[in-house]
């Protein structure tokens, strides 16, 4: 009975729990049902209405976390919800697209959605009607804080130590870097902030650089590049999370404002402008309602998904990733939406799980996006309509407005805007400079005069012509007013109006008229715009006599005629005088004849005290040639006891030969006009020294030569290269005139004394060949001094070398009349025993005359296309020139391969006003000077006075940073043997100095020394198949190469022990701040110069080398140890490191320690810096390495 009993109750227990189960079971269903039954039905695809792909335009970002995020929401995400919703389903793709492409996609209808800045989304709703669907809210994660903001604002950023910009108003002539005149974070709601507090936001700053990235912006404010940075919230963090290596620190915000944020949202970050809405996503006018209905409550849900996506991703890691038992979303999220899905779920949860991401809310308003846009003039109405249109990234001088009083620049004038205030723009950036200047609504200025706001003030002298002169004006229009204006002019002489018609010039808003009058005096000129007089009017006109040669003078009517004192003779006038001595003119012949003979005995006299004997002058055999100069060969010689340089005339022969003028036509590379031509037999060869290091360039003006030849570019001139200064003609005539040259050039010299011009001691007139004594220029030319990697020129001598060339320019065109050198180079500057600089080769030289020579790098614009001679601001333009060669020690267009022609052009066109190269490092001050040096306009060029005065202003420690090539030791007098120049290239600079001196060397400690091995991978094989001789050769090949590489970082060669090469940085010059990032370089470089060179080059088949490189740095010992073959070595735990380094590294890469990779991540961000881990280093246990290569 027990037994039944128990029986009954175990079924009944079953039974319970069975109903319990069904009853559970049931509610879920009745739930799921309940839910189903709340789901709208799919909306059938009608091929008349939708599409089965629509596109979602996206701008690109430097975000990429963000941009994975957003192409993850609005394909993978919209596809599996709104694209669900019908029936067959559609699909949705993301288009990238830049700023301008916006506009015109929107209007060809080739994009369905946009999410794009919101001034761009309201320029667009505004013009084409694009409908907001919905705002973005950016969650951001950084400094273990979650923020999730619907708006952000402009920040305004400069360097920390920057104490002098603390406020808006400190941006007044600042150098600011923002992105784009379009985008709204950098710089329209900091220019905004600027307007609201009374500011200029374009003529304020003293440049505005358009970096086209917020990060060249940052990193520019870090490194002082740029003075301020407009930014947005949030970027700045989100770069340093992603790169831990930015130094945030060293930025400050300037203006910060105290806005609490908005009724539903705080505002915690610092910012210095109002805040306003995120982005947010536009749908097309054309997309149908159904389609952007459904976008839109998707975006709105993506936070929901997301949840269900979070719960089923904790479900797969419970259950170990089992789907049966976590795809039931019902099961695993009991407020799951109805349309959820595995693949809208998953695709929501990546992007919410994401540190960046942006989730959306309803449509916030763009009103104050849209006031601004207004205020800044970067929403315009439309002429053509009562639309409002929005200005394109390529319309930003549309966008330009000036406050009253202003005007802005001419389309051209801006492009140059930067080049008129000093400021030198950086390469691949876009600038403007004060892009508003002060004038007149209408300006009047003679044409050859005008500059913007340069025009003639009301009542005052416009101009002064002589009588029949004929002048051109120019009218500028700055207020751009829109149809044109109607303009006129009238004179006033003698109560007789002249009216002067004033026509349409060649660039808009410009007018133009001339005039021209025999009367003499002032007359009144009025000009008028319609029937009013323009605010300039009247001005008033001076006509002064015209000249007349000889014995006539200019009539009221501007007519020549004789003078009272003279008569007309066979239209000659012939004074009276002259009439009465002709009766007597057989006495004339016989004074002028005794007159003659006593001018020649006085010039022999004169000549006397500068004749040399050709028997006086010894010298060698065969004779030493230093080098070639205007009209012949440079010998070395001596001239009673002294050394002395020969120039020796080369005349041509009789027979005319024309094969002998050596042309270098159009086409011959550059970097040939700067080599020298040297005498490979001479004796001497060691030490040559040439008054004329690069070719020189005649220029002739409607002439042919050649004519099978094709004809340069310019066709009306034709600009020869050649190894003599000036074109020789044929026979005899040649001759005479080579020797008439060359004794022009003795006669300049002998009048000019200067301690900065080289000394004509004599010369040899006697014979066939005329030579000229010069003093001896131990150092050669400054082109040799400047192209000899062995040779420091150190802040002084910069300096001390520049202030010569100018001192001595300035002597010669102090002369009366000036004397124009015409050639001035590196090559015609030579450098003496004290490295004092003297300007020499004369030959192109001529008192007050006005010819067109010269050597075409170094040459003016207006000289190269023959619009001008040489003059004395031609010559300032080539000091200009060499000043920027002395600076980077390279030849002027060295980095250049296009032909000697390409350049020409690109010189003498004002637009593209091309120039040598001014290497980064140079300071500004120096750069100012080079600029103004070789400006485009001569008149523009500062004097060889004006030269010298800046230089004095400035000091040794101004060009410390103007020695990019330094060397192994400072230039001071010539050695007197192969000895001492063998210890300054195997020791440093100081370390040579003791040895030479016959001294002790003590060992030196260095606290912070870079160090750099190599070694070839399988040397030992490689020696042991290959002949002794091709080992030798290939070592040699490979260490030239590196040696290179030595040289373009400027480090410190310290040994080569067999197959391994060591150098070193911060050693033998002061490289501390960078030392780490050349050595870096450095080994990048010679990685990839040895996976160029092949290890047998008669067999290529044996392959290209293969190295191993490693580096360490930290404190060392140096020393010269031993009197046998005495070896400068470096001693200590770091250099021991460093060959640990290169030997624990893998082939062809380059391997360093932690100490080294932290700098690098900071100081060099060209280069990849990649952490290997925790590694076994023999003799130091476990170190944390990494792998640095190229980016």
């Amino acid at each position: 009975m027990i037994g039944m009993m128990e029986s009954s109750s175990i079924l009944l227990a079953v039974g319970l729990f069975l109903l319990l189960a069904q009853a559970v079971s049931g509610t879920r269903q009745l739930q799921q049902q309940q839910q189903c039954d709340s789901c709208a039905p799919p909306i059938p695809f009608d091929p008349s209405v939708h599409k089965p792909v629509y596109k979602i335009a996206l701008q690109p970002s430097v975000n990429l976390p963000l941009m994975r995020s957003l192409n993850v929401t609005f394909e993978d995400y919209l596809t599996a919800t709104a694209g669900k919703r019908f029936d067959p389903p559609i699909q949705f793709e993301v288009m990238i697209i830049t700023n301008s492409l916006a506009y015109d996609l929107m209007k060809s209808q080739e994009i369905d959605f946009i999410f794009i800045n919101p001034f761009q989304s309201t320029c667009l709703e505004e013009e084409f009607g694009a409908q907001a669907i919905a705002s973005s809210v950016r969650t951001t994660s950084f400094g273990g804080q979650k923020l999730a903001l619907a708006h952000f604002a402009g920040m305004v950023i400069t360097h920390v130590d920057n104490n002098d910009i603390n406020t808006l108003a400190d941006l007044k002539d600042k150098v600011v870097a923002a992105v784009s005149p379009a985008a709204l974070g950098g710089p329209l709601v900091q220019w905004h902030e600027m307007q609201k507090n009374g500011m200029s936001y374009l003529n304020d700053p003293a440049a505005i650089v358009f970096t086209r990235s917020m990060v060249r912006s940052i990193n520019g404010v870090i490194d002082k590049t740029y003075d301020v940075g407009f930014i947005r919230t949030n970027f700045m963090e989100s770069l340093k999370e992603r790169n831990p290596g930015l130094n945030t620190s060293a930025v400050k915000v300037v203006g910060i404002r105290k806005d609490e944020g908005t009724v539903d949202e705080a505002f915690p970050l610092e910012h210095s402008t109002s805040i306003i809405p995120e982005w947010r996503l536009s749908a097309a006018p054309s997309t149908p309602a159904s389609i952007s209905k459904e976008v839109q409550a998707a975006l709105l849900a993506l936070k929901e998904h997301g949840r269900t996506g979070l719960a089923r991703s904790a479900c797969l890691d419970a259950n170990g990733n089992n789907t049966a038992q976590c795809d039931d979303l019902s099961d695993i999220d009991s407020q799951v939406l109805c349309e959820a899905n595995i693949e809208s779920v998953s695709a929501a949860e990546s992007v919410v799980s994401a540190k960046e991401h942006n989730t959306f809310r309803t449509p916030l308003s763009f009103h104050r996006i849209r006031k601004m846009a207004l205020d800044l003039g970067s929403i315009l109405e439309d002429p053509t309509s009562d639309s409002l249109k929005c200005f394109r990234p390529s319309e930003f001088y549309d966008q330009i407005v000036c406050q009253n009083g202003l005007f802005k620049l001419s389309p051209d004038a801006l492009a140059a805007s930067c080049n008129t205030t000093g400021y030198s723009c950086p390469d691949g950036r876009e600038c403007i400079c004060k892009p508003c200047f002060k004038a007149l609504a209408i300006e009047v200025a003679p044409t050859d005069q005008y500059a913007a706001g340069s025009g003639c003030t009301k009542m005052s002298i416009c101009s002064t012509i002589v009588q029949n002169e004929v002048i051109q004006y120019t009218v500028v229009d700055n207020q751009q007013l829109e149809g044109g204006r109607n303009l006129r002019a009238k004179t006033l002489e003698d109560g007789t109006d002249t009216e002067i018609a004033i026509e349409q010039g060649p660039i808009p808003h410009t007018y133009s008229f001339s005039l021209s009058t025999p009367r003499v005096g002032i007359f009144i000129l009025e000009i008028y715009d319609g029937d009013e007089q323009i605010d300039a009017s009247p001005l008033r006109v001076r006509v002064d006599y015209r000249t007349c040669s000889g014995d006539k003078e200019a009539s009221e009517d501007g007519v020549c005629e004789c003078k009272a004192s003279s008569i007309d003779i066979g239209g000659t006038c012939v004074p009276i005088w002259l009439a009465v001595l002709v009766a007597l003119s057989p006495i004339a012949i016989v004074v002028a004849i005794a007159v003659y003979f006593f001018v020649k005995r006085k010039e022999r006299e004169a000549n006397s005290l500068w004749i040399v004997k050709r028997s006086d002058l010894k010298f060698s055999d065969p004779p030493a040639v230093l080098g070639h100069g205007s009209f012949g060969f440079v010998l070395q010689a001596e001239y009673r006891g002294s050394k002395v340089a020969v120039k020796r005339a080369l005349l041509p022969s009789s027979k005319g030969d024309s094969s002998s003028t050596d042309n270098v036509q159009f086409g011959t590379p550059l970097k040939r006009i700067g080599s020298q031509d040297y005498d490979e037999d001479s004796a001497d060869s060691s030490r040559r020294r040439s008054t004329e290091s690069t070719r020189s360039v005649d220029l002739e003006v409607g002439a042919t030569k050649n004519r099978a030849e094709p004809q340069p570019a310019l066709s009306t001139r034709n600009i020869t290269a050649s190894s003599k200064s000036m074109m020789m003609t044929k026979g005899a005539a040649n001759s005479r005139k080579t020797k008439q040259l060359f004794m022009d050039e003795m006669r300049v010299l002998s009048t000019l004394r200067h301690p900065n011009i080289t000394t004509m001691m004599g010369a040899v007139i006697d014979g066939s060949e005329p030579m000229l004594v010069m003093e001896f220029m131990e150092h050669g030319s400054l082109y040799e001094v400047l192209q000899n990697p062995t040779i420091a020129l150190e802040s002084d001598l910069i300096l001390h070398i520049i202030q010569d060339i100018a001192q001595g320019t300035r002597f010669l065109h102090s002369s009366n009349p000036p004397v124009i050198h015409g050639d001035l180079k590196s090559g015609n500057i030579l450098i003496d025993s004290k490295f004092r600089a003297k300007l020499s080769d004369f030959g192109m030289a001529k008192k007050g005359k006005r010819i067109a020579t010269g050597t075409p790098p170094w040459m003016a614009p207006e000289v190269l296309s023959g619009k001008s001679s040489n003059t004395t601001k031609s010559d300032m333009y080539s000091i200009g020139v060499i000043m920027n060669e002395i600076v980077s020690r390279k030849e002027p267009y060295h980095a250049t391969t296009d032909p000697l022609h390409v350049i020409v052009n690109g010189v003498t066109d004002p637009k593209v006003n091309r120039r040598p190269e001014i290497p980064s490092f140079c300071p500004v001050k120096v750069k100012k000077l080079i600029m103004f040096l070789w400006h485009a306009d001569p008149k523009l060029r500062p004097t060889a006075t004006e030269l010298n005065n800046r230089l004095d202003d400035l000091n040794e420690q101004v060009f410390a940073a103007c020695a990019p090539t330094k060397a192994l030791h400072r230039p001071r007098e010539v050695p007197t043997g192969g000895r001492d120049n063998f210890l300054y290239q195997a020791f440093p600079r100081h370390i040579a100095d003791i040895l030479s001196s016959g001294g002790k060397v003590e060992p030196e400690p260095h606290n912070d020394v870079s160090i750099c091995f190599s070694d070839i991978v399988g040397f030992t094989t490689i020696a042991s198949k290959l002949d002794p001789l091709k080992v030798s050769s290939l070592l040699d090949r490979l260490y030239l190469k590196f040696d290179e590489v030595t040289r373009k970082y400027d480090l410190f060669k310290v040994e080569t022990v067999g197959d391994a090469y060591m150098c070193a940085g911060n050693l033998a010059n002061d490289q501390h701040e960078d030392h780490v990032r050349r050595i870096a370089l450095f080994a990048t470089g010679i990685c990839k110069a040895a996976s160029e060179t092949l290890i047998d080059e008669d067999d290529p088949s044996v392959g290209y080398l293969k190295i191993r490189v490693g580096f360490h740095c930290g404190p060392v010992v140096s020393n010269v140890v031993g009197s046998l073959n005495p070896r400068y070595g470096l001693f200590g735990d770091t250099v021991n490191v460093a060959a640990r380094m290169e030997s624990s590294g893998a082939v062809g890469r380059v391997h360093c320690t932690e100490e080294c990779a932290k700098r690098l991540i900071n100081d060099a961000p060209d280069l990849l810096v990649k952490a290997r881990g925790a590694t076994l280093i023999k003799g130091r246990g476990r170190m944390l390495t990494y792998w640095i290569s190229e980016v």
